[in-house]
Formats: C-alpha cells, structure tokens, sequence
C-alpha cells in the first residue's frame, strides 16, 4: 500500500459479495445467484438506467450509486437475517454458517454478525467439509 500511495496508485480490494452489494442497491437479491448471473443483471440495470454497461473497474460506479446506498443497506440486513433467524439448536445456527459461506459472505462478515469469532466459524466449516 505504501508503495502505491507513494507512486499514486489506487488500490481497491474486491471480493465474491462485490456484485451481489451492487445489485442490493437496486433490488432484494433473496436465492444463491451465481456471479455471473448478477453481472448481467447489473449489466441490463445499468443500461436502462444510466445508458452505460457495467463495467467492475469503472470509476464511475461509487457517484452512480451514492444516493441508493440506503437501499443496499435495508436490502442487505434483509437477505443476512434470512441466513439468522432464530435457532432451535447448534447444528441450525452451524447450517446458517454455511448457508451463508456458500452464498459468499466471508468468514469475517458472518463472525461479526454473530457475535461470534472468525476461527468459531472456521471450525464449522472444516466440520462440514
């Protein structure tokens, strides 16, 4: 990062969930979709809203969607507490784990919503691997 910074370079980080935090802004996104599917829907809303493709590197993605993050915030606690309802047992709440790794939340994102640690949810997924 230093090295970047000094050369004046932008580094962005990205991960699985990136399209699926994407689309959130525009609608609920409640069944497993695989990434491509959700470029393309991103695609086709990007093309009848703001006339452009979508494009993952494009600058223009953060000033397109700025005013819609509300959206993406009540649609996203939406889809996560469909992963976390109320647990009957361990083996429930252990499932939801891995609901949620398949459907690409990170290990990170599941443990701090559970209250949880990262390596409590490490050992439920080597227990179902």
């Amino acid at each position: 990062m230093k090295i970047a910074r000094e050369n004046s370079i932008c580094v962005a980080f990205s991960n699985e969930s990136y399209e699926l935090w994407l689309l959130l802004h525009f609608q609920l996104v409640s069944v497993h979709t695989h990434r491509d599917n959700l470029k393309n829907r991103l695609n086709t809303i990007f093309l009848n809203r703001f006339q452009i493709e979508y494009e993952k590197s494009s600058q223009d993605v953060y000033l397109l969607l700025r005013s819609l993050q509300e959206t993406a915030i009540k649609n996203a606690k939406i889809l996560i507490s469909e992963h976390f309802g109320n647990f009957k047992s361990k083996e429930d709440r252990s499932r939801a784990v891995m609901k949620a790794l398949d459907d690409g939340y990170g290990q990170a994102e599941v443990a701090r919503y559970l209250n949880i640690t990262a390596s409590a949810i490490a050992k439920v997924r080597r227990k179902f691997e």
